[in-house]
């Protein structure tokens, strides 16, 4: 799957439903839809600065904003993000404590005061990277959120920082990749895709 979305840096408190911006998300979620009427979806980009965690959290106020049940969520990685766009989390533990076993996803998701949109962040800055190859481990919390809601968005590594993002992305049903435009060449996409190597791969392009 290919798609050129336009500027994807939108304020995230901006119109998701009538604005430019949001009609480009819409045409995502349409994409996404025409795939799966369910499933986890893995947000990643062929390097940082690309808009990634951006265009996850928006990806995630759309759904929402469309009454689809809906996760916004992240797997730890060495630069976690969503705390710095919704506030730390508010039980103190986040999805790494649920990958090792300390807690249950059920006391790690939070809701956004102004919308109820639930949040799963990372709390820690010293992640386990181990935690993140395929195993029982992300099996489980990966099944613990299919059973909770429609889609769940995860704001995940990019492809530079991971050296297992192929194994990783097989663990979701889509796969997004955040590509700034004019920042990388058509070769270089396509070599990030046959990494990927994913059949439900959409590039997004930012900018």
């Amino acid at each position: 799957m290919r798609a050129a979305a336009g500027d994807l840096s939108i304020p995230l408190e901006g119109d998701l439903l009538y604005s430019p911006a949001g009609e480009r998300y819409s045409a995502i979620i349409d994409r996404i839809l025409d795939q799966t009427q369910s499933g986890l979806v893995l947000v990643t980009s062929f390097a940082d600065g690309e808009g990634k965690t951006t265009t996850a959290a928006n990806l995630a106020l759309a759904f929402h904003a469309r009454r689809i049940s809906v996760l916004l969520a992240e797997l730890p990685s060495r630069r976690p993000a969503l705390e710095h766009l919704f506030g730390s989390t508010p039980s103190g533990s986040g999805l790494e404590s649920v990958l090792s076993g300390r807690s249950k996803l059920e006391e790690v998701l939070c809701k956004r005061n102004d919308n109820g949109m639930m949040l799963a962040m990372v709390s820690s800055f010293n992640p386990e990277p181990e935690r993140l190859a395929p195993g029982m481990e992300l099996q489980g919390m990966l099944d613990a959120v299919r059973g909770k809601f429609d889609f769940a968005v995860f704001d995940g590594p990019s492809i530079s920082e991971s050296t297992g993002i192929s194994d990783l992305a097989r663990a979701f049903d889509v796969v997004l990749m955040v590509v700034r435009r004019r920042s990388r060449t058509r070769t270089d996409m396509n070599a990030a895709l046959r990494l990927l190597d994913h059949p439900r791969s959409l590039v997004i392009l930012n900018g």
